[in-house]
């Protein structure tokens, strides 16, 4: 049960009788005081409401694939044909309502199978195509090409290098700006999905052999991580899971990396848009974020797939140093975890970093100042977090603290 925000002396609600309590807080307090850059944390976006994409929705499943670089083109899958087939759906303008669905301009890719397909993974140019088709041996990547995007796509092929042996599907994701790097997932056909991502030296090439190692730590968690979308850095990652922790079935998580040589980080799970029913398959355009979810109905079956789109309205702390819930972390969350000083208490009362083993200490301290956001004011939390900053906590602010620390328990030893 999460602590409310302790009354009274602080020094009690520390170590009862002692000054080093007292001082400790202090030294803590004195430190955001006398600080001048102050600004957010890096963290998640907070989303709005979703709503379903009106004129793209049918009665049938309708599910994301990607969008275009303007954000004037949704593609996607669609069961409205009988087996999945690939879509197309055009905007007057960034943000506007979506017009009828059309096969364009894969109405030949359409045509070369009676199997399911889906996925459809354009380059920026619109002139190549990945995607996946469902047959006897599995779900398997294929690419088709055209010469101008006001020409359907054609010559659609098997892409043999990067498919998975023995996976019971394997699906394309996101292709790179520049057309060289393929991400994708692929289930073994146990329990498990993994990302992988293969290179090839120019758009004419044939890809190079499939890695892991930019997921590595994504796909030892759980079952793993499917339905890939990257920002066009390559340092954000959003893909689908059931990981432990999350909302209930499939939810959208994001992870993030330093550079594109490392691999991508612990997972967060993307709650502002989830729900306890299947949520999946996100894609991003500037602040909209497009997914698909069975939210709409009373099964999760795929027929219940229905796009859906959410607008960004705000930043929230990405770890669990925001112990209120309010979007910051700030004294309120600081004043927390001393109140749980040297407790063996839950991760949302304080014990941020090891809560099996350890009980709340200076390793929780250093983790909370590294997420310091500041407190906000009444209103959104966009609105909160402007352009100034609190640093990490310094070297000598530790040294300080570690000092009270050590101090404190050397003279509860001599007592005892």
């Amino acid at each position: 049960m999460m602590f409310g925000r302790p009354r009274g002396n602080i020094k009690c609600q520390l170590w009862p009788g002692s000054r080093w309590g007292t001082l400790l807080a202090c030294a803590t307090c004195l430190w955001f005081s006398v600080c001048a850059d102050w600004a957010p944390a890096a963290g998640l976006p907070i989303f709005g409401p979703a709503h379903p994409v009106t004129g793209v929705n049918t009665d049938w499943a309708d599910s994301v694939g990607d969008i275009s670089p303007d954000g004037m083109t949704l593609y996607f899958q669609s069961t409205r044909n009988g087996e999945f087939d690939l879509f197309s759906a055009r905007r007057a303008s960034p943000g506007g309502a979506f017009g009828a669905a059309t096969e364009f301009p894969f109405q030949n890719v359409n045509a070369s199978s009676d199997f399911n397909m889906g996925n459809p993974t354009l380059s920026d140019d619109g002139l190549e195509l990945f995607y996946h088709v469902h047959a006897a041996g599995g779900e398997m990547i294929h690419r088709a090409t055209r010469t101008s995007t006001s020409s359907p796509f054609v010559a659609p092929s098997l892409v043999p290098e990067v498919n998975i042996p023995g996976a019971l599907w394997t699906r394309p994701d996101w292709l790179s700006s520049d057309g060289l790097r393929l991400y994708y997932s692929a289930f073994d056909g146990g329990n498990s999905s993994f990302g992988y991502v293969a290179t090839r030296p120019t758009r004419n090439s044939p890809f190079g052999e499939p890695s892991t190692t930019t997921f590595e730590t994504l796909n030892r968690i759980g079952t793993g991580i499917a339905e890939l979308f990257l920002t066009d850095d390559e340092l954000t990652v959003l893909f689908n899971a059931d990981h432990p922790g999350g909302m209930g079935g499939l939810d959208i998580w994001q992870a993030t990396r330093d550079d594109v040589e490392s691999p991508f980080g612990e997972p967060l799970n993307l709650r502002s848009v989830n729900t306890n029913r299947v949520d999946r398959k996100a894609t991003l355009f500037g602040d909209e974020l497009f997914f698909t979810s069975t939210r709409g109905h009373a099964n999760d079956r795929f027929k219940d797939f229905d796009i859906y789109r959410a607008v960004r309205i705000g930043t929230e702390p990405s770890s669990a140093s925001d112990l209120t819930r309010n979007g910051f972390v700030d004294f309120e969350d600081l004043t927390i975890l001393l109140a749980a000083w040297n407790q063996h208490v839950p991760p949302e009362e304080g014990n941020l970093v090891d809560p099996f083993r350890t009980p709340v200490n200076f390793d929780d301290l250093t983790v909370l100042l590294a997420d310091w956001t500041g407190p906000g004011p009444a209103g959104s939390p966009e609105a909160a977090m402007g352009d100034t900053a609190v640093p990490e906590p310094s070297s000598l602010l530790l040294t300080l603290l570690a000092a009270l620390g050590l101090s404190f328990y050397r003279r509860r030893r001599r007592r005892n």
